[in-house]
């Protein structure tokens, strides 16, 4: 029996809903800005995989009735993930305490987040009014040396965590690293995606996104119950040696 993608696709986005709701709750209790970072980044890759599911435009039959289906079928694909990489450096920097611990790599970040910024205004003014450009063999090439760029500050930052001395930063490396091994093998299978109709999943190279976003969502949301693990226990004795002193 072959497994389609289709079959998988929706226990993908289930669990990545389940995350989703699991930050929203934590957003709610906790009020902690990393939290909203982390929740429009887990919206963004699955407002992604949704729109990219071929079922997406099923609904309806002449799509282009919809200004919106029109911009969201040109923008998805690059706009989205870019979103999760804006909102991803906030949610590092706020959880690391990169201002205080890191501030070379906090400034480099603001710097990447201003040029994703540019890029993705460039991106919707594009997908609003000039859907042709989306057609021409040059937006390719500025999307693969932006793809190319966000590598190389992926790998920088992993390599300025290492002077970190908070085991938090493991969490943040396992999940770069599976987001980026995922991310190749996915750009690797598509050059030898034919003609013919697929029929196993593993032959789909959205699938190897999916696994890389998902373990990348994993690890940091073991990031984010560490931290809370560490925050209570320092509340905790704080309170406890206030009761001593008394």
């Amino acid at each position: 029996m072959n497994i389609q993608y289709d079959d998988i696709f929706l226990i993908f986005q289930g669990m990545m809903g389940m995350m989703l709701i699991f930050v929203g709750l934590q957003n709610y209790f906790t009020r902690h800005e990393a939290y909203w970072y982390y929740f429009f980044h887990i919206l963004c890759w699955i407002l992604y995989f949704s729109i990219r599911y071929e079922s997406f435009y099923d609904w309806t039959n002449n799509p282009k009735k919809l200004p919106l289906i029109d911009f969201l079928r040109d923008f998805h694909r690059v706009g989205f993930p870019m979103l999760s990489y804006l909102v991803y450096y906030s949610f590092t920097s706020q959880l690391l305490e990169l201002p205080k611990t890191l501030p070379k790599l906090s400034r480099v970040l603001k710097n990447v987040q201003l040029i994703l910024l540019l890029y993705i205004a460039f991106l919707v003014i594009s997908a609003s009014f000039f859907h042709e450009v989306h057609q021409q063999f040059w937006y390719e090439i500025v999307h693969t040396v932006v793809r190319i760029f966000l590598a190389v500050i992926s790998i920088y930052i992993m390599i300025q965590l290492y002077q970190l001395v908070d085991r938090l930063k493991w969490f943040f490396v396992v999940g770069s690293v599976s987001l980026l091994i995922f991310a190749l093998i996915a750009m690797i299978s598509t050059l030898f995606v034919g003609n013919e109709r697929i029929i196993d999943f593993w032959e789909i190279p959205l699938f190897y996104m999916h696994l890389g976003v998902i373990s990348e969502i994993i690890c940091l949301s073991l990031a984010l119950s560490y931290k809370n693990k560490v925050v209570e226990n320092q509340k905790f004795m704080a309170e406890q040696s206030l009761q001593n002193e008394r």
